[in-house]
Formats: C-alpha cells, structure tokens, sequence
C-alpha cells in the first residue's frame, strides 16, 4: 500500500526532471568573469567628402565580461580594425585657380585621396544566449576614425600624415560558442558595426567574421 502511495510522487519528480533537461548542469558553479579576444577579417567602408572608399583587412580584438546568469552577460570590448592603409603624401593636394570678376581664387583639391581607414571601437555590450549555444549581443560606445591629415603653409603642403577623431559606435554581433573545457570556450562570430562623426566623414561602417577565445577566470 506504501509503495502504490509513492508512486505518483515519484512520477512526479521524473516528468520535472524531464521537462527540466538543463537541472543537472543547473548544479555547476557559474563562472562569473571572463575574458578573451578574437581575430579576423574585415571590410571598412566609408563615405567621405570626396566620395566612397573601401578596403579589407585583419581585425583584432579584446574583452572582458561579468556574468549575470548563464544567458545574460556584460562586456567590455576594445577592437582594431585595420585596412591596408595608404600612405598620405604632399602630392596628393594641389592647387586649384580660378578667377571671379577679375579675382583669382586659390583653393587645394585632391589629385588623389589616399585610402586611410583604420577604425578603433570601444564598446559596452549585452550579450544573451547561453553557453554552447547561438548568442547575439548589442554593442555602444566609442569610436576612433584615422583619416589624412596635411599640414599648408602660405599655399604649400609641407607634411602629411594621418590624425584621428572619436566618434560614437554602435554594432551587433552573432555567434555561435563551442566549450573545449568547463572553462574555455572558442565561437565562431560575424559582426557589423558604425561610426559616426568624423569630420567630413558622413559614416564608416565595419563588417567582420572570425573566430573568439573565452576563458572563465572564476
């Protein structure tokens, strides 16, 4: 009579563990911190004054997270996306003279506009998914964009060079994560990212895939 009596509460626990297949690995200590980077390739586009410029390259990056819960996490990233740039040179501004009602005007043009695209990020992100799984994560924060930059002195361009301008940054990322270990991790992730506000940059925006290295500190 005892044993008929536990059953249904023994079929009860059973349908629980069932219909919960995550309560076994729900024991496991969560790893709170973590950090990690990537590398990859990327294409940087940008629209400039005197028209649109593209380029490929390496991208390479670093982060640290906190862990929430295992399918919510914050993270700090810092990335470099770096095109094969051209090197700016004196030759590439000349002078340009026309006249109006009888006034000769002088102004510097363009007789080629090197390709300078290097694009650093500075990002706050919020990542969901869990891990050994899809994730996706939103990203803001800042951006630093190189640009040519010519020094004129009384109508002669005596140096040029490269500067840089912080702008604001904003991405999405998706991936997908492998655990080679209880603490590491590697995933697979494309991503796409903007900045804006460079001056006499209207937009730069990033698109990039590579691979991800996790390690869970503690």
């Amino acid at each position: 009579m005892k044993s008929r009596q536990s059953l249904p509460l023994a079929l009860l626990v059973g349908t629980v563990v069932c219909l919960n297949p995550l309560s076994a690995q729900d024991t496991k200590p969560l790893h709170r911190f973590f950090v990690g980077g990537g590398i990859g390739l990327c294409r940087v586009s940008s629209s400039q004054l005197s028209g649109d410029i593209a380029g490929t390259g390496l991208s390479i990056g670093a982060f640290s997270g906190f862990r929430f819960s295992k399918s919510l996490s914050l993270l700090l990233e810092y990335d470099i996306h770096h095109p094969k740039d051209e090197t700016p040179k004196t030759s590439d501004l000349v002078v340009e003279k026309t006249s109006s009602n009888g006034v000769e005007i002088r102004r510097f043009v363009f007789s080629r506009y090197p390709k300078v695209l290097r694009t650093d990020l500075l990002l706050l992100s919020l990542q969901a998914g869990s891990s050994a799984a899809f994730y996706f994560r939103l990203s803001a924060g800042l951006g630093r964009q190189y640009s040519p930059d010519y020094t004129i002195i009384e109508d002669v361009v005596t140096s040029a060079g490269t500067s840089s301008r912080a702008s604001f940054a904003y991405g999405i990322a998706g991936g997908y994560e492998y655990r080679l270990s209880s603490r590491l991790a590697i995933s697979l992730e494309a991503r796409a990212l903007w900045s804006a506000g460079g001056t006499g940059t209207a937009l730069r925006s990033v698109i990039g895939a590579g691979a991800v290295f996790k390690w869970d500190v503690f």
